[in-house]
């Protein structure tokens, strides 16, 4: 077999399959091919929506969320944390059991999307009141700095150039190994 870039098409398929086995196939292949984060995720909900169907249970609050904001027109807001306020942020912190600096590294970008649990990114997109694409969208650009950073800082701030695990972040925030390991649990 050639060292060729697999077409999207059987890219998908081999996705699907994956996942269907084994839920963390979402982060492998979003590691593996990040230029394709968003059809992934939008896969990975289908699937999702799939089973919740054929298995007769009722639609998640989560997917309902993901099925409003699928539409593919251009979202008015630059980033899911704008006119995120303090009371908002605090609640944020509070609802996903995670230190400011946790959520400051997502706002940031600095975060590899694939190595975030579904689950996770659901809880999070939902306390930010967006859909979970427009999270991963967020996620999948270039690290950046908030503009609060960059206009409190004396010098010329750049942002970090490479991105860390969710894993990595959660320890850099001194989060207890006990956290660490429900928050990399990938249950509903």
């Amino acid at each position: 077999m050639s060292n060729d870039q697999p077409t999207p098409e059987t890219l998908l398929t081999s996705f699907a399959v994956d996942f269907r086995k084994d839920p963390v196939a979402l982060g492998l292949y979003c590691q593996r091919y990040p230029q394709n984060t968003h059809d992934f995720v939008a896969l990975a909900h289908e699937l999702l929506l799939l089973q919740s169907v054929e298995q007769g249970t009722p639609i998640d609050a989560a997917t309902e969320r993901w099925i409003a904001n699928i539409t593919p027109t251009g979202s008015s807001r630059t980033s899911p944390f704008e006119g995120l306020d303090r009371s908002a942020y605090a609640a944020l912190r509070e609802t996903l059991g995670i230190p400011g600096p946790v959520i400051n590294a997502f706002r940031d970008r600095l975060v590899t999307l694939g190595s975030v649990p579904l689950s996770f990114l659901e809880k999070f997109a939902a306390g930010l009141n967006v859909g979970i694409q427009e999270l991963a969208d967020h996620l999948s650009a270039a690290p950046s700095l908030s503009r609060g950073v960059q206009y409190k800082s004396d010098g010329k701030p750049g942002a970090a150039s490479d991105k860390l695990s969710f894993k990595a972040v959660l320890e850099e925030a001194n989060v207890s190994p006990e956290r660490i390991a429900e928050l990399l649990l990938d249950e509903e």
